[in-house]
């Protein structure tokens, strides 16, 4: 069977697992206490992306009684361990607002992310064998792959060993514990939401959500920190390594704002250099021009945009004719790239 195929596969990154010092220190009771509150941080934010997977398994099942039982995993992440995960944070002091503002570290991002983009992106079977290694299920597979052709086999392995791998690396993080490098993040930084924050003296490549609906674009307002300038800024996120731009921007608008793009056309390309927050940054913004397939985001005057890292800001729907005259749009060329689309329209 395709499961006992995974399970053999795996077993060395397992057998790592439950010796990890981690895990051992949880057995015995040793584990520090810090190192105990660094996992309860990083788990609350990775069940909540977890519990989207189950989402996604939800709408992909081809049968009521599977659709049902996602539904009810679903809800006992959402209501039930994550309310566990608030009660036991609270007898180290930590409060459910402090919970959800806690950054992701890198491996936590990393890890969510794969297991995101793979539900939506793939198959059903592809999001389980990416999704079972976390439950220590893989029996749950069952027959799922068993019928498939060698190759989509391969892919099914591929991805459970690399989700089993991220299991392993997450005990590691929260035993060493994690930081983002190199970025420089400072207190003024902290407070600024522009697109590069927290990368200096880097290049940054950047997809960027050009979404419009007639003379209207969906924008949202940051202000630097050194000068108090305001700028409008299009929904945009870092391009992965292995994403293509128009993958990334598909991902950041269904990760922070829950659309779905229907149409995502190259625009072009943007360098910009600028100061900000006191120091030089340097972006390369592709740009794609996006029609979205939720209709109530256009009806909406104000659209809440939730960042993987728990930042929440608003997005508002602002007139083109605006940044012909005082306001400022970002990054600079973006008017002159909008303009020269309506023109070939």
């Amino acid at each position: 069977m395709l499961s006992d195929s995974l399970y053999e596969a795996a077993r060395p990154i397992w057998e790592a697992q439950l010796d990890h010092p981690f895990v051992r220190g949880i057995g015995d009771g040793t584990l520090d206490e810090e190192k105990l509150k660094r996992w309860v941080r990083q788990d609350y934010r990775y069940l909540e992306e977890f519990a989207r997977v189950f989402a996604w398994a939800a709408a992909k099942a081809d049968r009521f009684e599977s659709m049902s039982w996602y539904a009810r995993v679903l809800d006992l992440t959402l209501n039930t361990e994550m309310d566990f995960h608030r009660r036991y944070a609270a007898r180290f002091g930590i409060g459910r607002d402090e919970l959800e503002r806690e950054p992701m570290w890198p491996t936590t991002r990393a890890y969510t992310d794969f297991l995101v983009r793979t539900a939506a992106d793939g198959d059903l079977s592809e999001l389980l064998a990416a999704l079972l290694p976390c439950a220590w299920g893989y029996a749950y597979i069952g027959g799922l792959g068993d019928g498939l052709a060698p190759a989509s086999q391969a892919r099914l392995r591929e991805l459970f060993l690399l989700s089993s791998r991220y299991e392993w690396q997450f005990w590691e993080m929260c035993w060493h514990g994690q930081e983002w490098t190199p970025a420089v993040e400072t207190p003024a930084e902290a407070a600024s939401g522009r697109t590069s924050r927290g990368f200096a003296a880097a290049l940054r490549p950047i997809a960027a959500a050009v979404i419009r609906d007639g003379d209207r674009i969906l924008l949202w307002e940051d202000h630097n920190p050194d000068t108090g300038e305001v700028v409008c800024v299009p929904l945009a996120g870092g391009i992965e390594f292995g994403e293509t731009g128009e993958q990334t921007v598909a991902r950041e608008l269904r990760e922070e704002i829950g659309a779905t793009a229907t149409r995502c056309d190259y625009l072009g390309t943007i360098e910009d250099i600028f100061d900000w927050a006191g120091q030089k940054r340097h972006e390369l913004h592709l740009i794609y021009d996006v029609d979205l397939a939720d209709r109530p985001i256009y009806d909406a005057n104000e659209v809440p945009v939730v960042e993987p890292d728990g930042t929440r800001y608003v997005a508002r729907w602002r007139s083109l004719e605006e940044f012909r005259g005082q306001a400022r749009l970002v990054p600079e060329g973006l008017l002159a790239l909008i303009d020269a689309r309506k023109v070939r329209q």
